[in-house]
């Protein structure tokens, strides 16, 4: 019977895009379907090894990090629930848009275990999903960098701490590398780095602070979250994954 349900699938994988392909891979993620190979669809598995050379490449192709996939049975629930509970009490705030966007591995382990969804995760932490909705306010792109010129032209403050709270949330929530990440994409120096002397031992504490805060750490990760870090830590280290070694980092 699954050596003819293979041949079936073998002959109508003949019809798969890669775009359909990507798609599926998203949805079956999304749905909270586990997509390490030995347990993956079989049909999606030889549609990926056929039209990207490999399942690993399938997947990444398709926006996931496939050695995440592969970490993700050791969390259980409590390990969820710890880390939902944990974020909010160092006050990040823990609607699903900001969790995915930033903390990618907790949002895919939480709707594996509570699938699919990471309002069922969040209620089992104890937090009313409404209550935590991501809250839309007044400021797009385009208006906080006219926000941020005109400070500049001011000679006024573009420190995170002189930034409205609301504008400070939209940043948090939308812009890769966060408001630093933001000024800099500018064009504009931010004040906080511009004098900040990078050490080896600076390098290893961020990672170290990174890591307690359970975030993603692959390289990828980094290179959206703090291109900074990761640069001078490639500096010092050689590469990223020497230097995470280094601070005793968990693997990614």
């Amino acid at each position: 019977m699954r050596l003819r349900m293979e041949a079936h699938w073998e002959k109508r994988g003949q019809h798969w895009t890669r775009s359909r392909l990507i798609a599926e891979i998203r949805r079956h993620h999304r749905a909270g379907v586990p997509l390490r190979i030995t347990v993956a669809p079989v049909k999606l598995v030889r549609a990926g090894q056929r039209l990207f050379g490999s399942w690993k490449a399938a997947v990444e192709k398709a926006g996931l990090h496939y050695d995440d996939l592969l970490l993700l049975r050791r969390w259980s629930r409590e390990k969820v629930i710890e880390m939902i509970q944990k974020l909010a009490g160092d006050g990040v705030p823990i609607n699903g848009t900001h969790i995915r966007r930033r903390y990618p591995f907790l949002f895919a382990a939480a709707i594996v275990q509570f699938p699919s969804s990471w309002g069922k995760a969040l209620r089992a932490a104890g937090f009313d999903p409404d209550e935590h909705k991501k809250r839309r306010g007044r400021w797009d792109k385009q208006k906080a960098e006219d926000w941020v010129r005109k400070r500049v032209e001011n000679r006024r403050s573009i420190l995170v701490r002189d930034v409205p709270g609301d504008l400070k949330d939209f940043a948090q929530y939308h812009i890769d590398g966060g408001w630093s990440g933001f000024v800099e994409s500018l064009g504009i120096p931010y004040p906080g780095k511009k004098d900040r002397r990078w050490t080896k031992e600076l390098v290893l504490n961020e990672i170290r602070r990174w890591d307690s805060n359970g975030q993603a750490m692959h390289y990828s990760a980094m290179k959206r979250q703090d291109s900074n870090l990761l640069k001078k830590a490639i500096i010092f280290y050689g590469s990223w994954d020497r230097a995470r070694t280094a601070a005793g980092a968990r693997k990614p």
